[in-house]
């Protein structure tokens, strides 16, 4: 007698009367730590207690033990994927609860078997995916507010990620495999242009055996389709509506297409290959700068250019900034289409010409000099008036290193070393 067998088919017999390991234990005065190892293969029941089993359960010792004698191998199903595991294995379907797990038997005879899988997701799916550090945010959101937080949360996995039935073809199937369904998260990047990864989950199957994914159905199309109007509607609102409009139907018609079969198995399929793209994207970002010292060095280099274009375009025109034309004997200057000419001193009751309260200043402009010189040149020229109204100039070299003398007091213009004063030509 196969132990394995009769385990299973003990199993089977007792949940079709729904009777309880302690239950039936009661039924027929043994343990039900007894009745644990006889279901797990662990241990075969006496004769005598086989007779109470075949009694308790509505069968024949002859039929359990032939039963226990076919040609049949067990696999041992195991829900790593969410809430609940939907595993059909041909005809068969097992539910499992999370961390569950259940010896199920197959046809011998085969040499593959199609397998169907699908189930629940819920947050505690999409956080075990998160980083196991505690200080992470989500982790941190989750901790705290977990109960209150999960409806809310398992609303928004239906409507971000794409979630998959799968169909594998199972082969090379040993007796007593384990085959574990473990929940994956594949990220396919911003496909469509509306600033949203594609997100699909789907059972994977991780077994010694070979699994070969053959057909995958999107089983929450509605919510995500609703999803993506929000996303394809607002992507463009703050740029171009009209480029929203026209984008809008080209979009949905691609979106509708990956999420038919056709579309989910091209992206599963590559699942591999997104997964080596992700992780080396990850580690491109870690080896990038600090985003606050990227911001800095974004700031000083836009100041750079800016300075950079401000002497440049200063450089450029510099005739027109600076209108005061200088000759280069220093002997006249031409200031506002009128000639003047050097005298020896200012009149002593000439004053600054005042415009608007303030002594205004321009820059000088020196005839011979190169535009490069001229723009890094500080000379400067004023107007004076004496009590007749005849207008006077006064300028200044390097005026601005030159205004203050050794005890910071506003120096005159005859308390300057290189200065020269121009009367306006008769």
């Amino acid at each position: 007698m196969d132990n394995y067998k009769f385990g299973n088919t003990l199993c089977s017999l007792r949940e079709a009367h729904n009777l309880t390991q302690r239950e039936l234990a009661k039924i027929l005065d043994v343990s039900d730590k007894a009745v644990s190892k006889w279901e797990n293969g662990q241990a075969i029941p006496r004769m005598e207690t086989l007779e109470k089993i075949a009694i308790a359960l509505d069968t024949s010792v002859e039929e359990l033990i032939a039963v226990s004698k076919s040609n049949a191998k067990r696999v041992l199903i195991v829900n790593e994927y969410g809430t609940t595991l939907h595993f059909q294995i041909d005809d068969e379907i097992v539910s499992l609860k999370i961390g569950d797990e259940k010896w199920v038997e197959l046809d011998n005879s085969k040499e593959s078997y199609n397998v169907t899988v699908y189930g629940d997701l819920s947050i505690k799916e999409i956080v075990d995916e998160c980083d196991d550090e505690p200080d992470t945010i989500k982790n941190k959101l989750v901790n705290k507010g977990i109960k209150s937080l999960s409806k809310w949360a398992d609303k928004q996995i239906a409507k971000d990620i794409i979630q998959t039935k799968c169909r594998y073809t199972l082969s090379n199937i040993q007796n007593e495999d384990k085959i574990e369904v473990k929940y994956e998260l594949l990220s396919a990047g911003d496909k469509l242009w509306i600033n949203k990864e594609f997100l699909f989950s789907y059972p994977k199957i991780v077994s010694g055996c070979n699994a070969v994914l053959t057909y995958a159905e999107c089983i929450n199309r509605a919510d995500v389709m609703s999803s993506f109007k929000k996303y394809a509607l607002t992507s463009e609102l703050g740029i171009s509506i009209p480029l929203m409009l026209i984008a809008y139907p080209f979009r949905k018609a691609y979106f509708k297409n990956v999420l038919k079969p056709k579309g989910l198995m091209k992206y599963l399929s590559k699942a591999d290959y997104y997964a080596d793209k992700n992780e080396k994207d990850a580690e491109k970002s870690k080896r990038r700068k600090h985003p606050i010292l990227k911001a800095i060095g974004i700031i000083i280099l836009v100041i750079i250019c800016w300075f950079g274009i401000d002497i440049g375009f200063g450089i450029l025109n510099v005739e027109t900034d600076k209108p005061v034309l200088v000759s280069a004997d220093y002997s006249t200057i031409q200031y506002y289409r009128e000639e003047y000419v050097r005298i020896d001193e200012l009149p002593k009751d000439a004053v600054p010409n005042k415009k608007m309260g303030l002594e205004f200043w321009e820059d000088a402009r020196i005839d011979g000099y190169s535009k490069a010189d001229q723009y890094l040149d500080e000379n400067k020229v004023t107007e004076f008036i004496d009590k007749d109204g005849n207008i006077y100039l006064w300028l200044v070299l390097d005026y601005i290193e030159t205004i203050t003398d050794e005890n910071g007091e506003y120096k005159e213009y005859d308390d300057f070393d290189e200065h020269y004063v121009y009367a306006l030509k008769e």
